[in-house]
């Protein structure tokens, strides 16, 4: 099964990059199951972190090579960064209450007020988050399964985010 399922997992990679993350949502499906850290849990992971990498260095290299980069490439990473909490925050609304779903939500011309607002937002959600775990360890089964549904949601949701531009 690993054989396999390193091979699909390369196809995938070779089809979309979206499927990057795999490698950390499989990591947080060992969290949630218990499964005792070992040398082994760690060597069964490398392969697909591996892969997971060279697919995001050739990626950006093709990019830059090509000039594809999207519009959000003259922001600094300081803007990206408050784009991205503004974003972020729009899909967990979007996840609670779905409305005005697109293919496409388009770069803003300038960054607002709320944006600002966004990125503080998200400070107070990371720092919240960071307190839970440290206070809560170890968790319940209910906080075990919320704390892997909004990981598991964060990490599928990251490379949508755009923090590094890559289309």
């Amino acid at each position: 099964y690993f054989i396999s399922s390193l091979v699909c997992f390369a196809l995938s990679l070779l089809s979309k990059a979206m499927a990057v993350p795999l490698a950390v949502v499989i990591v947080l499906i060992d969290f949630f199951y218990s499964r005792k850290f070992s040398l082994r849990l760690i060597w069964e992971k490398i392969p697909f972190f591996v892969l997971a990498i060279i697919s995001g260095v050739i990626a950006i290299h093709a990019q830059q090579v090509k000039d594809l980069v999207p519009g959000n490439s003259h922001w600094t990473l300081a803007e990206r960064l408050v784009l991205a909490s503004h974003n972020f925050i729009n899909y967990l609304i979007l996840l609670i209450a779905p409305h005005d779903l697109s293919i496409l939500y388009p770069y803003p011309a300038k960054l607002n007020f709320y944006h600002w607002i966004s990125f503080g937002l998200i400070i107070l959600l990371i720092s919240g988050l960071h307190y839970f775990i440290v206070k809560k360890f170890p968790f319940t089964a209910s906080q075990k399964i919320y704390l892997f549904g909004f990981l598991f949601f964060t990490a599928n949701i990251f490379l949508v985010l755009q923090i590094l531009p890559v289309g």
